[in-house]
């Protein structure tokens, strides 16, 4: 009884009285002096400083609404790949789309690629461009030219869930491989992978060439074990080229008194960016290019192997400013700054939540142009204390790819008011039975803009955009497309683009086709090509 009553005694002592004296012996302020370093070391750990990180970027902000128009993407890369899939029969490249700048706004361009299973499909690898701001009347895709800009390019010899070898012909010395014309090399390979048909069948003419790993990751990998890859296998489009880019990472689980973040699926308390990994499709050679403020994991490397290294100004004329951002950074940073803010303005935040958005809706960043940032950048949104919107972290493409803070003016409103009127004002929803997207927010003129689109996607069918809510300073506007839902005149409404019937681009990229099966000694691919430009002559105008 008496050690029984002890223990309870001396548990109810530790639990009660001993807190009490302990806060009143031990200094608050040193409390804080713990805060303030663990934020240090937290922004250490991500990148949230001056160097690695805009406070603000000056003419960041669209000045008016009709600067934004044509600037914002209402399509998100999944539904604009899937439509595309079913609309065009064709199975689409990558983790999206390649987002680009055009003259007329923003533009995402698709790889396709043929299927078999359906009797009108693509023999040959095309690439198809849309104008994701907008949709044509019966709310699918625009198609840029009804097509007339589409360009085919040969079967890269790299790309994502490619085979894992292949033996290729090389006739113009391009493919980065193993020569397989002597009967040692043929006999090596085939004992390495016990595949005897290497040593004893026909192998294709015109200098054939072993290509191992032909899979984007599993090759980048095998040069960079030592970093980590980011979520995304992004293609790009440069001089009619096609190009994969994977980001690679420097992190840890493990670094002192830095908070850790959810980062693609796992607990980091490191998480830094690297290099940029850019894969020429058609030969398979990896350029790995050094991060603009490499964290010393990414120099120490870099020191050890400076031949795998490059510099952005390597790179082939086109592709710096074809770069997409860093997604996975971007959203790290994004988290690391929501707790500790920037040494100068400690102001705590959080991520917008709830989004607004159905279940069945897919959660991607806000594509958009901003002014002065140049490419297209991914935009997440951060709220204060209170709930109001207090700005975006924007990650922009192109050769300057730093992360930006962009904070917006207070209008007073609170988030979940804002996802409650714009879900109130859709009077149609349950009607057409379409899905709501994320609710995005877009800096205009030092103001928060609410931009919710809308999509019917019905299982089996073609994703279609139903409408689009926007809530400005003043009123809620629904309308078919975004310039209507800003209360645009018809100049920026009508930003569909004539159809045209024009086949002359596609010829000429398909005669290119042509000619490089020819050089390759490919003549499978040389006849489905002759074919293709068979039907696309026909199309010219006579």
């Amino acid at each position: 009884f008496s050690t029984v009553t002890m223990v309870l005694f001396l548990s109810l002592l530790a639990r009660t009285v001993a807190p009490l004296v302990l806060r009143r012996t031990i200094d608050p302020r040193d409390d804080l002096k713990y805060y303030a370093t663990r934020l240090s070391y937290t922004r250490r750990a991500f990148g949230v400083d001056t160097e690695r990180m805009h406070s603000d970027s000056v003419g960041s902000r669209f000045r008016s609404v009709p600067d934004a128009i044509q600037r914002i993407a209402i399509w998100d890369g999944a539904t604009l790949s899937r439509a595309d899939e079913r609309v065009r029969h064709v199975r689409t490249f990558g983790s999206g789309p390649a987002w680009s700048v055009s003259p007329n706004g923003i533009v995402a361009r698709l790889i396709e690629r043929g299927t078999e299973s359906s009797a009108d499909a693509r023999d040959v690898w095309a690439v198809a461009t849309f104008d994701p701001s907008t949709a044509d009347a019966k709310g699918q895709p625009l198609h840029e030219n009804a097509g007339g800009d589409d360009y085919f390019i040969p079967e890269p010899v790299v790309y994502d869930s490619a085979p894992g070898y292949s033996v290729l012909s090389d006739s113009a010395h391009q493919i980065v491989g193993v020569e397989m014309s002597s009967t040692r090399s043929r006999f090596l390979h085939a004992w390495s992978l016990q595949n005897f048909r290497l040593l004893l069948g026909d192998l294709p003419g015109n200098r054939p060439v072993m290509v191992e790993r032909r899979a984007v990751r599993e090759r980048i990998a095998a040069l960079a074990p030592f970093f980590e890859q980011g979520s995304e296998v992004v293609p790009l489009v440069a001089n009619d080229t096609l190009y994969c880019v994977v980001e690679l990472y420097s992190s840890s689980a493990t670094y002192p008194l830095s908070q850790r973040f959810t980062i693609n699926g796992e607990d980091r308390a490191y998480f830094q960016h690297a290099a940029t990994a850019v894969v020429h499709a058609n030969s398979g050679r990896v350029r790995l290019v050094l991060s603009m403020v490499p964290d010393p994991i990414a120099l120490s490397w870099a020191s050890y192997f400076p031949h795998y290294f490059k510099s952005l100004s390597d790179l082939p004329r086109g592709v710096g400013t074809a770069l997409p951002p860093i997604t996975d950074l971007g959203r790290a940073q994004a988290l690391a700054f929501s707790v500790t803010g920037l040494p100068e303005s400690p102001e705590r935040k959080h991520f917008a939540a709830p989004d607004g958005a159905d279940s069945a809706a897919v959660r991607e960043p806000t594509r958009a142009i901003l002014p002065e940032l140049g490419g297209v950048s991914a935009l997440w949104t951060l709220l204060d204390s209170t709930d109001r919107v207090r700005g975006v972290i924007a990650a922009p493409g192109g050769t300057m790819r730093m992360t930006t803070w962009v904070p917006v003016a207070n209008d007073g409103r609170r988030w979940g008011t804002v996802v409650d009127r714009l879900r109130v004002a859709d009077t149609s929803f349950h009607d057409a039975g379409a899905s709501r997207a994320p609710l995005r927010v877009v800096p205009i003129a030092d103001k928060p803009w609410y931009v919710q689109p809308a999509f019917i996607s019905r299982p089996g069918g073609i994703p279609t955009l139903a409408h689009v809510a926007v809530m400005g300073p003043d009123t809620v506007r629904i309308g078919a497309s975004l310039p209507s839902a800003f209360g645009v005149g018809s100049a920026a409404s009508s930003s569909t683009v004539s159809a045209s019937t024009d086949s002359r681009p596609r010829a000429d990229s398909l005669y290119r086709v042509m000619k490089d099966a020819l050089a390759r000694g490919d003549w499978s691919e040389f006849g489905r090509a002759f074919d293709a430009l068979g039907t696309a002559i026909r199309a010219l105008p006579r």
